[in-house]
């Protein structure tokens, strides 16, 4: 008998805004980001990039709700963004694309 063990892949869940208003609470109590994440139930590395990727700009402060309307913000945008940056390669792809080119297996 063979036993097949197949990874399953944790489904990220965003942060909410309850979440960050106790980020935001904690860390003005100076909490480190490790207390943080275990009072909040997430890893070190979500709030250490919570608290990181959403300070005020110009005072350096966290706030929950600046937070939350960024985060929506780079939400929306996700997929919008362009995929080929370099103007020479997405002009190769279209070309091979145009030509019938595919993805091999």
């Amino acid at each position: 008998m063979r036993l097949c063990l197949v990874a399953m892949r944790k489904k990220y869940k965003r942060l909410g805004i309850e979440e960050r208003e106790r980020i935001m609470a904690l860390n003005s109590l100076e909490w480190s980001h490790g207390e943080i994440a275990l009072d909040i139930g997430r890893s070190k590395s979500t709030v250490t990039r919570e608290l990181r990727r959403n300070r005020v700009p110009g005072s350096g402060l966290y706030s929950a709700w600046d937070a939350t309307d960024r985060s929506q913000v780079r939400k929306r945008k996700a997929g919008q963004r362009e995929r080929l940056k370099n103007s020479l390669v997405r002009f190769y792809v279209s070309e091979k694309i145009e030509a019938g080119w595919t993805l091999g297996s």
